[in-house]
């Protein structure tokens, strides 16, 4: 019985709430949020506890950066925080530039062999790609060759010339990589004929960047078993190549009947500050690239940088969609068409998606259009 005066609070269970831990969901989906986190995130996360820490240290290790320094160091033996972690360790990048380890070192057998899960390995490099044609790995499924000028050399006492000549890569190159699926590079040159006898590869994914080849080489020798989804051509700072015959063959033959494979095509051109050098897309050249019967799984199209004439894009879209299974057209272009200016660019952007979502709405367009400076 409650006394008179006494205002105390009836004494209730208070329900415990149920904890969250990120770690305990299940690998696929901690993986798919991961994918979008910074390292510097990651490494936050897990110094909140100990418990954090020894789950999350599978990622901290899964991507590591070296110099060619740590590379001769342990040819050897791996250090011991390497060592601890190795299996963790899936892709690897060498940051530094240095010809004498390229050709001398041998880090695929006294290196990549001490790192059981590796399965990507980033290499900055300023020499052609005919090194690798000495190495051999049986695990590595990615493979990224890049230069970066502004690295440091591993040996200052060492000057090391970059040269002008340009740097030539080979398909046969990496012959002995037989598990390759994924291959990026960057200011190369491809120079062979088609004729040539092509080493087995099964090319799943395929990005250059500011690459060039000589006639009568053609892209589609990177799809010779038809396995190629995703492709994905960049060039930068007002390379001229983009207005080469040997570019504009490209574009009106992408892939010479080897593009059946395709499913995502990515053609990029950016940090372009001159309008003489930009590449203006005709409407041929978007009829053959949505053309069903040469792009017959082609699902997404990423077109940015072009110049375009938007009322001919607009009609031919209307006019033909209906006949393609599409799900992206993502542009984001320069439209050179004179009658439209800064007072109504918005609203002949809003039209032409509205248009283009009523005629079509299984597919999911991305219209970002800009006036040519």
């Amino acid at each position: 019985m409650k006394r008179r005066g006494d205002h105390s609070v009836p004494s209730r269970k208070i329900a415990r709430k149920s904890s969250f831990n990120l770690v305990k969901l299940p690998n696929d989906v901690i993986q798919s949020v991961f994918q979008y986190l910074a390292a510097s995130d990651i490494i936050n996360l897990a110094s909140t506890c100990h418990d954090y820490r020894n789950e999350l240290i599978q990622y901290l290790y899964s991507n590591i950066k070296v110099r060619w320094n740590d590379l001769i160091d342990i040819r050897e033996k791996l250090p011991p925080v390497l060592n601890r972690y190795a299996s963790f360790i899936k892709y690897l990048r060498i940051i530094d530039y240095y010809s004498y380890g390229e050709w001398q070192i041998d880090i695929f057998q006294n290196v990549l062999t001490k790192l059981p899960n590796l399965r990507g390995l980033l290499v900055n490099s300023i020499n052609s790609s005919n090194w690798l044609k000495y190495r051999t790995n049986s695990k590595i499924e990615k493979l990224t060759l890049y230069f970066d000028i502004s690295a440091n050399c591993p040996l200052p006492h060492q000057t090391q010339v970059v040269s002008t000549n340009p740097k030539i890569f080979h398909l046969a190159h990496i012959a002995n990589f037989s598990r390759l699926t994924h291959l990026n590079l960057s200011s190369y040159h491809f120079n062979w004929d088609p004729s040539d006898l092509m080493p087995e590869n099964h090319l799943q994914s395929l990005t250059i960047e500011n690459c060039t080849w000589e006639y009568p080489f053609q892209l589609s020798q990177f799809n010779h078993y038809n396995t190629l989804n995703f492709c994905q051509i960049t060039y930068s700072n007002n390379n001229p190549f983009i207005l080469s015959e040997r570019f504009t063959n490209f574009l009106n033959d992408p892939l010479n009947a080897k593009s059946t494979s395709l499913q995502t095509l990515f053609i990029e051109f950016k940090h372009y500050d001159d309008i003489n050098w930009k590449k203006h897309l005709s409407l041929k050249q978007f009829q053959t690239l949505i053309d069903p019967s040469k792009f017959p799984h082609l699902q997404c199209i990423l077109l940015h940088g072009w110049l375009f004439n938007l009322r001919s894009f607009m009609h031919y879209v209307n006019q033909n969609f209906l006949k393609l299974e599409m799900a992206l057209l993502d542009l984001l272009v320069e439209v050179t068409d004179s009658d439209i200016s800064p007072d109504n660019f918005q609203s002949f952007r809003q039209s032409a998606l509205r248009s283009m979502t009523e005629h079509h709405p299984n597919v999911r367009f991305k219209l970002d259009l800009q006036l040519p400076y």
